[in-house]
């Protein structure tokens, strides 16, 4: 046994990641140093600075400039990860970083820690945090509690009866149709003006991406959803062919910094979908024997709102590479916590 294989049974168990009952060593080595580097960045953000421990926070830099340097050593050990961890699907030479920042903006929107400018912040808990996931197994989402598997970025235990249901660790427990729904009957409307300031764009759903807006494609359905400025979002409603918009309320614009609420216009894109009978659709099949592959590549692009996004991260590992976020994979027995965030969303098994 040569030290590289030593590593990689070292790290299955430390981080309780089976292979899939089908699976190569080499998919297996790229889901192993994908939830490491999870794994230390979580420990990264919980260190302190030596200067001044009682702070509880420690510099952005710091945590990011050394878990690239953990990747790049995993990079310089095993040729073959550079197949999974490249910059080729987003050609951007700083891909390394982006990859870090992604990871890092999913545990902030799960709550492990917050961010200023230049800062994690840590705050202890008094008690352990955990996620139901309805599955048999909770997420722990603080840096306190001790973990027996990670999935994706998620830390996992047997499942305990303290614990909160993870729709409780959402904005609201509304489907995205319902949240459409509520917003098109109780917005107030206003005539929309053929010189309205502002570039307009409609989300095309034939296309399922956005375009420039038209009048004869706004007709197409009672309810469309503009973009304006690339910033804010409204509804428009058509009317024996009269054209009105009501403009969504701040937490959907795309300016708001809050994690909390990011990319929550992706909530009433889809809403509006299933609620017009086109529903957003993934295929979900088996995959390396015990596990599944959950695939979203009928669509251009596809975004979901923030915390769901973070708990399907939390759930999954990218497929093709790791900035692949059309198609994921994870063990049969995650399938009913993909499915719950999947009706949540109002998105349809294809």
């Amino acid at each position: 046994m040569n030290d590289l294989t030593s590593l990689y049974n070292a790290r299955t168990k430390d981080l309780g990641i089976p292979k899939f009952s089908d699976e190569n060593d080499r998919e297996h080595h790229f889901r192993l140093v994908y939830s490491g580097l999870g794994a230390w960045i979580l420990k990264l953000t919980s260190d302190r600075d030596i200067e001044d421990p009682e702070l509880k926070q420690i510099s952005k830099r710091y945590v990011t400039n050394s878990a690239k340097d953990i990747l790049n050593s995993f990079l310089d050990l095993d040729n073959d990860l550079g197949i999974y961890f490249n910059g080729n699907t987003i050609n951007n030479l700083n891909w390394k970083s982006k990859l870090i920042k992604n990871i890092e903006d999913a545990y902030l929107k799960l709550g492990y820690f917050e961010s200023n400018s230049k800062q994690y912040s840590y705050h202890e808990p008094k008690d352990s945090q955990f996620l139901s996931m309805d599955n048999g197994y909770d997420l722990a989402i603080d840096n306190a509690s001790s973990s027996e598997q990670m999935v994706g970025l998620g830390r996992y235990n047997p499942h305990q009866e303290t614990c909160t249901s993870f729709l409780d660790f959402l904005p609201g427990k509304a489907n995205a149709k319902e949240v459409f729904e509520t917003l098109s009957n109780t917005l107030s409307y206003q005539p929309l003006q053929d010189n309205y300031p502002g570039n307009l764009e409609i989300y095309d759903l034939k296309y399922r991406r956005w375009a420039l807006f038209s009048i004869p494609s706004a007709k197409n359905y009672p309810f469309s959803l503009l973009r304006i400025d690339k910033l804010s979002f409204a509804i428009l409603k058509t009317k024996d062919s009269v054209l009105s918009f009501a403009k969504l309320p701040e937490i959907y614009n795309m300016t708001l910094k809050d994690p909390y609420y990011y990319r929550e216009q992706w909530r009433v894109l889809l809403g509006r979908a299933a609620y017009l009978g086109k529903p957003f659709q993934v295929s979900i099949k088996p995959h390396f024997g015990n596990g599944i592959e959950i695939n979203f590549r009928k669509v251009n692009f596809l975004s979901l709102p923030g915390r769901e996004l973070a708990l399907l991260q939390a759930r999954t590992w990218p497929l093709e590479n790791c900035f692949d976020s059309l198609s994921m994979v994870t063990y049969q027995s995650f399938e009913e916590p993909v499915k719950r965030i999947r009706q949540h969303l109002s998105i349809e098994i294809e």
